[in-house]
């Protein structure tokens, strides 16, 4: 025959015959001398000789035939011990044949299956093997109880080696189902599950009898255990959930008063011993039985978080780092034994909320930490931990009910470390803003927002100025400047400002400044803030074997960044020193003299009693080589008195170049800095009542007074949470004022009048 067929002399009974004999070729394994294109072509005639039903059906009953003749004996001859490799082999050869046929049938599968709405010839192919194979009343018995038996031998510990026979002919009813798991389920899920139940409701009967609540609960895990395994090695693992849920109502659920006449394990002492399994267990245990079983873990949760939250330490540091390891030590609970139940979670929360908030210091002691763990970033503690750091913080954060007061003290010292330590901490400190932005609003963090623009501006300037100063070939007799520009409102500014006499070459290098800004900010005025100030020193330390030029009486150490030529010296240590203003002006005092009293630096320095005593202090505190001055007392105190004398300690040294010296802060004075944030804070809280009772009366024009009160609470409570009494003393200011009025007809009510 020609391997052509023209369209003329095509013959569809002939076509039909060809294609016939190709497909049942296909199924014999037959396919040496078949041409698959020219098949094609026959397929492709009929179809468009609008035969393609006829095709179809003709296709559908070769295929039955095969099936039904051949495929269904052959499997029905074997014993059961082979029926699984039979179906597994009669899947795979069925497979192949349709790819073949399918490929073939290309066109009609287009061309006419698409407009008849039938099925594809795959599909077929599947409805096909199902309805003649499996579900064929022979085979579909034989194959279930096949399946079950080998799974009731795995059960009973008998080795079997038919496991990935078993999954693969579950994989053939699960691609049998089309889309769906139908097949699977009615030809042999449904009855495994019922002999499951079967099996469990006599096994569960015998381990009650014999085993406490704790290791019957064991027990019982050990089966879910045991049946999830089963599955994933024998069946398809999406009867896992079913078949788990199955164990555990035969084993829990159907026990239920059996199960509580064996008494409920103390879980205080599990939470206390963190027998996270223990409590995972009975966890499970009562959350099968009834809602009000959990309801009893979360109490006892409570009583357990009291328990804990009574070791808290007095020491800020320590009392924060306790709150997180008591609120991790709980996550760990909520997620590793009671799989996040919502009802634990929530009284979990509850309770935390109630603890924290019974300590009225904890937001000043987590500013606190966070600025303990800010200063020692490069000093041990990296960027990765300060993360970490935040992410706890942030948590209990979320806690405070006064987080206004969080904001106070983390403001008042935000401008500090970022002065006196900018380039190791802006990153961390910008992450830490940006985070309470989040969770409270632009509004609350607007003022550290602007201490930023400001940082960032006084960059800007500063690389301005010293283009300037190249360009104009300016001197600033040796002093390298950088001055931060603060804007009033939002730095903690001090008022007035401290006084203090700058040395005059410092002094002529920011007159010099304040002249190029005022040129370009005009209208601005520019006031020293020498208590935020900080400087670096360059200084020569010598040995005491020396010579001095008594002409020019210089003698002792050099403090500047030029040596005296009147000293000969025969080692020499020098250092950088970074200390601040108020440090910088007393140790630039002795760069022309061996000795100053304290009441020579005072009147040259005129820096308050207050602020020179901390700054002398810093500089004498140390061991005999750490301090960088000597005190000599006439009266052998303590304390700093008036006719102290102070030298250059000359045998101080350090085995780093650049030294830091910090200023001493006393006890009284961090009081007094709390208090004097306290009383700012207690203040603004005042205008914020206020302007939440005008905001809310502008808009309702009348309100009873309890509704009012409640709406100021709704408000205000994202940041601090107002006391009842507190609001009314606002209202009846805001009544003196004339912008509220109490109503004729209700004297507890009120009226918005401005």
């Amino acid at each position: 025959m020609s391997d052509s067929i023209s369209a003329d002399e095509e013959d569809m009974t002939q076509a039909w015959a060809l294609l016939k004999d190709g497909i049942q070729k296909i199924h014999n394994k037959d396919k040496s001398d078949l041409s698959f294109e020219r098949l094609s072509r026959c397929a492709y005639h009929m179809v468009l000789h609008k035969h393609g039903r006829s095709l179809y059906l003709r296709v559908r009953d070769v295929m039955k035939e095969h099936l039904v003749e051949k495929v269904r004996d052959h499997i029905l001859q074997n014993r059961d011990q082979n029926l699984l490799s039979k179906v597994n082999q009669a899947w795979g050869d069925h497979q192949t044949a349709v790819a073949f046929i399918n490929a073939i049938l290309t066109y009609m599968n287009y061309a006419y299956v698409k407009t008849a709405g039938v099925e594809s010839v795959y599909n077929l192919s599947l409805i096909l093997f199902r309805d003649e194979i499996i579900y064929y009343s022979k085979i579909r018995n034989r194959l279930r109880d096949t399946l079950l038996g080998m799974i009731a031998e795995d059960r009973s510990d008998k080795a079997t080696n038919h496991g990935l026979a078993c999954k693969n002919v579950c994989q053939v009813l699960i691609a049998l189902s089309i889309d769906s798991r139908s097949v699977y389920e009615d030809a042999f899920e449904k009855p495994f599950l019922a002999q499951t139940a079967s099996f469990y409701r006599l096994e569960s009967q015998k381990l009650l009898a014999g085993n406490n609540l704790s290791e019957y609960l064991k027990q019982v895990h050990r089966c879910c255990f045991d049946e999830k395994v089963r599955v994933v090695s024998y069946l398809d693992e999406g009867t896992v959930p079913r078949v788990v849920r199955v164990v555990k109502d035969e084993m829990i659920t159907k026990h239920s008063s059996a199960i509580r006449a064996m008494g409920n394990p103390s879980a205080v002492y599990m939470i206390k011993n963190t027998k996270m399994d223990d409590l995972a267990r009975i966890y499970r245990l009562f959350a099968r039985l009834k809602e009000e079983g959990v309801k009893v873990i979360a109490d006892t949760m409570a009583k357990g978080l009291f328990k804990e939250n009574e070791n808290n330490k007095e020491n800020p540091i320590a009392l924060v780092e306790g709150l997180f390891d008591l609120k991790d030590h709980f996550d760990q609970f909520l997620h590793r034994s009671f799989n996040n139940d919502r009802l634990i979670a929530n009284g979990i929360s509850l309770d935390f909320d109630h603890c924290l908030n019974l300590n009225n210091k904890l937001p000043e002691c987590l500013f606190l930490f966070i600025d303990n763990r800010l200063k020692r970033v490069g000093k041990g503690v990296s960027e990765q931990e300060i993360e970490n750091i935040f992410d706890k913080t942030m948590v209990l954060f979320r806690f405070l009910r006064d987080k206004d007061e969080f904001m106070a003290h983390y403001k008042a010292h935000l401008a500090k470390r970022l002065l006196l330590n900018r380039s190791v901490l802006d990153g961390c400190e910008k992450d830490l803003v940006s985070r309470l932005t989040n969770e409270c609003g632009r509004l609350f963090t607007a003022k550290l927002e602007g201490i930023f623009k400001d940082m960032s501006s006084s960059d800007i300037i500063n690389h301005e100025f010293k283009t300037c100063i190249n360009n104009n070939k300016l001197s600033l007799v040796g002093v390298k400047l950088t001055v931060e520009i603060l804007t009033t409102g939002y730095w903690p500014i001090r008022t007035p400002t401290p006084n203090c006499n700058i040395p005059s070459a410092v002094r002529e290098g920011f007159e010099i400044f304040k002249k190029f800004y005022l040129s370009k900010h005009s209208g601005r005025k520019l006031t020293l803030q020498p208590q935020l100030g900080l400087a670096c020193i360059d200084a020569v330390f010598y040995d005491r074997k020396m010579e001095i030029d008594k002409d020019k009486g210089g003698f002792g150490s050099s403090l500047s960044s030029s040596t005296n030529d009147c000293i000969i010296a025969t080692t020499t240590r020098k250092h950088m020193l970074i200390v601040s203003t108020f440090q910088m002006c007393i140790l630039m005092l002795f760069n022309n003299r061996q000795i100053v009293t304290y009441r020579e630096i005072q009147q040259e320095t005129n820096i308050s009693e207050r602020e020179l005593r901390r700054a002398l202090q810093s500089l004498l505190m140390g061991k005999p080589h750490q301090c960088l001055l000597v005190r000599h007392s006439k009266t052998n105190t303590n304390d700093i008195e008036a006719t102290d004398e102070f030298r250059v300690n000359d045998a101080f040294v350090s085995k780093f170049r650049k030294v830091k010296i910090q200023t001493v802060l006393a006890a009284e004075d961090l009081k007094a800095e709390s208090k004097e944030t306290k009383a700012k804070l207690y203040e603004d809280r005042k205008h914020h009542i206020e302007a939440a009772i005008v905001r809310i009366m502008k808009v309702k024009k009348r309100l009873p007074h309890n509704t009012l009160v409640s709406d100021v609470m709704s408000q205000l409570t994202s940041h601090f949470l107002p006391s009842p009494v507190s609001i009314k003393k606002r209202i009846e200011g805001l009544i003196e004022r004339e912008i509220l009025a109490r109503t004729a007809e209700d004297r507890n009510a009120y009226a918005y009048l401005a």
